[in-house]
């Protein structure tokens, strides 16, 4: 059992047990706020606020429901000449001795902190030892127990009102105002009315509101899931809700579909019997896609091919229309405001303008640089950008006569992207994130270094994502500001490409498609 003690200085008050030991509590509007000490009573009752006290087996304690300058109003039956018997039978002081002046070192100073002196500060003992049967002030509700005013179980005293609080899981009930509120047990966090575990709420990971669309929370963060399973998967787009890609196996060659939730082991078909297909684009309901043929054992020609959408879930895939030849190999294929855009192993790059009635071709230059085997394709809103051998290239989106050479590279890229201010890179050879201003540059910045084998790669505004394929690690790079850390998002298998969307990463592996929200 605790008993509460009143400081008039500071309108502190001290809960006190019988043990001696002290808690803070303070006043607010008609009710008392428990700091801390909760005590469990018989009858099923607990007291997260005890009002008032008439003592705990000796030592006199005052009322919580009058301050110490009511003491001459106070006593058992109206005689304010009657001393009080204290809990232990001992009896109180008179009237006289209630209103003498107190030493200085009491219980409580004025900032209502514990002092190692005696306690004269205790108030006098007309105003403590009414019993609470007849001491007014009891919140409503409460019952007078042991000498104390205490609510029921399951209740607060809320500004002189016992008043049941409904909390979520996890939620720990508190007053606010007068009203019911809650705070969250340790390890847990507010999100709206919840409580959350941020470090394992798939639905809130990290930050609340952040779901994992499907994955789970580890740590704090999203694991990536699978969305399709099929061997061979290589380039991959989104469009309208549905991920588009090529896929090479033993039963299937040509390009598939799936929604950006997932359709598990049955991927549609869109079209097969294809000779090498690698990157593909969608604009304007036509999936278009890079085929490579076979030709004295390489692949030195190919086309640009396309077939119109939409196509039903278990309908034949349909014929695909060939665009045009591509003499090295078409390799990587982008579409945006109504122009495709490719690369071939010559190191040449390639527009094409699409339209309702008619498809031209042109080569937006031919590449004096070394070819690039595989080379790597971006587009920002002014040009366009691929990789050789030896060099980062750009181009503008309507044409040039020669590529501008933004950077040299030891090594032929195996990713790249553009934000519209800074081309991006990364060397697979040399283990680094490299960029440099659209303009170009005398020496590439590096942003990272000591990486496995760094692949394929993408910016989201501010972010720069990619994958190190000798690990098989999804990373993320803030941009802004500068110097900070890249950060190990999750282990995502090794990737051959990557899109996005607003929500999610999307890569292919050799087994299917993977999803990281961002």
């Amino acid at each position: 059992m605790a008993a509460t003690a009143w400081n008039n200085d500071s309108r502190t008050r001290r809960d006190r047990g019988c043990d001696g030991a002290s808690t803070p509590t303070t006043r607010r509007g008609r009710g008392w706020r428990r700091l801390a000490t909760r005590a469990t009573l018989g009858g099923g009752l607990s007291a997260p606020a005890l009002i008032a006290c008439g003592g705990c087996g000796g030592g006199p304690f005052m009322s919580a429901v009058e301050p110490p300058e009511a003491s001459a109003e106070a006593s058992h039956d109206g005689d304010a000449s009657r001393p009080a018997a204290r809990g232990d039978g001992e009896a109180g002081p008179s009237p006289a001795d209630a209103t003498a002046p107190r030493s200085p070192g009491g219980d409580a100073d004025a900032a209502g902190e514990e002092s190692d002196g005696p306690a004269p500060d205790a108030p006098a003992e007309s105003d403590v030892m009414a019993p609470c049967e007849a001491a007014p002030g009891c919140p409503s509700g409460a019952q007078c127990l042991g000498g104390f005013c205490v609510c029921p179980a399951g209740t607060l005293d809320c500004d002189g009102t016992c008043t049941a609080c409904a909390v979520p899981p996890n939620g720990v009930p508190v007053c606010v105002d007068g009203g019911c509120g809650f705070t969250c047990a340790g390890g847990f966090t507010a999100c709206g009315g919840s409580c959350v575990d941020l470090q394992g709420d798939a639905a809130n990971c990290g930050a609340c509101g952040h779901g994992c669309l499907g994955g789970a929370c580890v740590a704090g963060q999203c694991q990536p899931v699978q969305t399709a399973t099929v061997q061979g998967a290589r380039f991959l787009t989104i469009d309208s809700g549905r991920v588009y890609f090529t896929a090479s196996n033993a039963s299937f060659v040509g390009v598939m579909s799936c929604v950006v939730a997932g359709c598990g082991a049955s991927p549609v078909p869109i079209v097969g019997n294809q000779n090498n297909p690698w990157g593909v684009a969608v604009s304007g309901g036509v999936v278009f896609w890079a085929d490579q043929q076979l030709v004295l054992g390489s692949y030195l020609t190919g086309a640009i091919r396309s077939v119109a959408l939409p196509i039903g879930a278990g309908s034949t895939p349909k014929p695909a229309s060939f665009m045009t030849g591509v003499v090295g190999g078409p390799f990587a294929v982008a579409v945006d405001s109504g122009s495709l855009f490719w690369t071939d192993d010559n190191g040449d790059a390639g527009r094409f303008t699409i339209a309702v009635t008619s498809l031209s071709a042109r080569l937006l230059f031919a590449d004096t640089q070394t070819p690039a085997s595989n080379a790597v394709l971006a587009l920002d809103a002014a040009s366009a950008y691929w990789t050789s051998n030896t060099a980062v290239l750009a181009c503008g989106r309507s044409g040039c006569t020669q590529p501008t050479v933004l950077a040299t590279t030891q090594n032929a890229a195996a990713g790249l992207a553009s934000d519209g201010a800074h081309v991006y890179w990364s060397d697979p050879v040399a283990g680094t994130i490299q960029t440099c201003p659209v303009a170009g540059c005398a020496t590439a910045t590096t942003l990272q270094s000591g990486l496995s084998a760094p692949g394929p790669m993408l910016v989201d505004g501010s972010t720069l994502y990619w994958n190190t394929t000798g690990d098989g690690v999804m990373w993320r790079l803030p941009l802004v500001p500068a110097g900070l850390p890249a950060q190990r998002l999750a282990y995502a298998g090794p990737a051959v490409a990557m899109t996005q969307d607003a929500t999610s990463l999307y890569w292919t592996t050799s087994s299917g498609i993977m999803r990281l929200a961002k």
